[in-house]
């Protein structure tokens, strides 16, 4: 009885010892296909794929998606929402899925998404946003809240929105052209 369980025992951990072997150290596993979904343009492509820092050759197990995301993120693309990375084992393919953040607005040359975060966008968003004007962060986020919170109708009209403190907010409205604003 003794025996059959140290026999088990022995072989399992060969296993698993073998399997962590072929997954780490063997070309077996290995990167094949590397793709990056949801870069606008070829200049962040060429950056996402810089931080990525993924090859072509390298064994899939050492390819660890949070640890890519988090450099990919903490790179200072500040017009990414989120970053996901998948690893299909048998196809040897690594996808990087890009989210950009959605503009509500214009603050000076950058644009704010419905979080109230600041951001660059690397391609020109078309349609119409409004302007945001205010003095501090808390004043941003306020007047934003208020925007936001307005009937579609009367925000699509809104061509200009002034926070001068954090409870004091003007907005300005065009209501000859009918201007919208595009959220998308």
């Amino acid at each position: 009885m003794v025996r059959k369980r140290e026999l088990t025992i022995g072989v399992s951990i060969l296993l698993i010892a073998t399997f962590a072997f072929v997954l780490g150290w063997t070309n077996l596993f290995t990167v094949k296909k590397f793709e990056i979904i949801g870069a606008p343009n070829k200049e962040v492509l060429n950056l996402v794929n810089k931080y990525s820092d993924i090859q072509i050759g390298e064994q899939m197990a050492r390819v660890e998606p949070r640890a890519v995301a988090t450099r990919i993120s903490d790179s200072g693309i500040d017009w990414l929402e989120s970053v996901d990375i998948s690893r299909n084992w048998l196809r040897g393919q690594i996808t990087i899925k890009l989210k950009a953040r959605n503009a509500v607005a214009k603050f000076g040359e950058k644009y704010v998404d419905i979080s109230g975060t600041l951001f660059a966008s690397p391609v020109e968003i078309k349609g119409f946003l409004p302007e945001l004007l205010a003095n501090d962060n808390q004043s941003r986020a306020n007047g934003l809240a208020l925007y936001l919170d307005l009937p579609e109708d009367f925000k699509n009209l809104v061509t200009r929105i002034s926070a001068s403190s954090q409870n004091n907010f003007q907005f300005e409205i065009d209501p000859l052209t009918g201007k919208t604003s595009c959220i998308s």
